[in-house]
């Protein structure tokens, strides 16, 4: 079986000034969101707010390295060799 052939490098997304505000919003989101589960002292709602902050982090993440396009590019290439 041979290697997956996509058409996807790893930069920047969606380099317009919204890009960058998305990822900054989902950054300071994340950031917030883990800040209020440190100060919270119940276990249940702590690690609902942890949950929230890393994925809100991820979303940024995926956002800044376009991952989508990625996983876009992955599916076409699977497709593809499926017929």
């Amino acid at each position: 079986m041979s290697a997956l052939a996509i058409a996807w490098s790893p930069g920047i997304g969606d380099a317009t000034p919204m890009g960058w505000v998305t990822v900054a919003a989902y950054t300071l989101t994340g950031i917030t969101c883990a800040l209020v589960g440190r100060c919270n002292a119940d276990v249940q709602h702590r690690n609902g707010w942890m949950l929230i902050a890393a994925a809100t982090l991820l979303l940024g993440i995926g956002k800044r390295w376009d991952v989508l396009s990625a996983l876009a590019a992955i599916g076409r290439d699977v497709a593809g060799r499926q017929g």
